[in-house]
């Protein structure tokens, strides 16, 4: 008998927002925001 483990990751699409000082301060609140067992895909910054 085989005994396969599989790690899945949603197919749902979220948005974060944070703001910082700086890109790294933002990005690392960002990444601090991140659900468990969800990856972190793209940033980008609004300069808006």
């Amino acid at each position: 008998m085989i005994k396969l483990i599989a790690v899945i990751r949603p197919t749902t699409t979220e948005t974060l927002h944070a703001e910082g000082e700086s890109y790294e301060e933002a990005k690392a609140k960002v990444a601090e925001m991140v659900p468990e067992g969800w990856e972190l895909t793209s940033v980008k910054s609004d300069r808006s």
